[in-house]
């Protein structure tokens, strides 16, 4: 969001809302592309400024069919009527979150749900941002029964057999650390082994995978998990094989350990 004006970014998802039929939800954050930020020319002094400002305005430009609106890093609306007008009043807006306090403190404002990154750093961080997260979101006036958490992974692949998955995997993790190499960033967990223990890479049996879940929910509280789409170097099969294992043997147990609530439920209005 401090990249995108806010004008278009409505437009174009709401558009996805109607082709949609109304399902949409959305993730945002203020990105963090070095490169990006010098082509639109952000920067860290102003960054979470516009994230927040672009933030509220697509808010207004979403939930008003008339807009008067001014602010700092894009010309003002007077009467202004965005197009098209979307099937959702009120949109779910998760608001990632990686490092910084700012993006938890205005999704408890706005009284919406948190997506933790949780996948470059152990768990401790983001298990302190969670808890800032359900901090503020009391002192918003928000009740703490309705704070709603999800978190990232760093990777995925389960087979029957752990040392199938681990002897699998090795190579694919090796290229994503000299990926990270080259890019001269730190090696956060340099050894494969070193991240089935301390990373959010979920690998090894159904059971392993289980129980690392497990762990984090015991520190994060969420309620919505990410699985990678992509298959990050495995072999068509084996990428399906590891999927239709998640969804045999390691989700009808989480569905049963962690009490969730439909992410498709209504959304209430919050005024912030």
């Amino acid at each position: 969001m401090s990249l995108l004006d806010p004008v278009r970014a409505f437009e174009d998802y709401s558009t996805l809302d109607n082709l949609s039929g109304g399902r949409l939800q959305l993730m945002i954050g203020k990105g963090n592309g070095a490169a990006q930020a010098k082509l639109f020319h952000v920067t860290e002094a102003d960054q979470w400024d516009r994230n927040r400002e672009g933030y509220e305005l697509f808010r207004r430009l979403w939930e008003n069919d008339s807009v008067t609106w001014s602010g700092r890093y894009r010309p003002s609306l007077t009467d202004a009527e965005a197009l098209p007008r979307p099937l959702q009043e009120r949109i779910r807006i998760w608001h990632g979150s990686a490092t910084s306090r700012e993006s938890v403190d205005l999704a408890a404002a706005y009284g919406d749900p948190l997506f933790s990154a949780n996948v470059t750093n152990p768990i401790d961080p983001y298990a302190d941002l969670i808890d800032y997260y359900r901090e503020r979101w009391a002192h918003y006036g928000h009740d703490p029964a309705d704070a709603l958490v999800g978190a990232g992974s760093a990777g995925y692949y389960a087979t029957k057999n752990s040392q199938d998955a681990i002897n699998t995997y090795r190579p694919i993790y090796d290229a994503t650390l000299a990926r990270i190499e080259s890019f001269g960033l730190p090696k956060v967990f340099p050894t494969l082994e070193d991240a089935i223990d301390r990373s959010s890479l979920l690998l090894g049996s159904p059971q392993q995978v289980i129980d690392k879940v497990l762990r984090y929910h015991e520190k994060f509280g969420h309620e919505v998990m990410h699985l990678h789409a992509d298959a990050s170097g495995l072999t068509p099969s084996q990428h399906r094989e590891s999927l239709e294992l998640f969804q045999s043997e390691i989700a009808p147990v989480l569905r049963k350990e962690i009490p969730s609530r439909p992410i498709s439920a209504h959304v209430p209005a919050v005024t912030a």
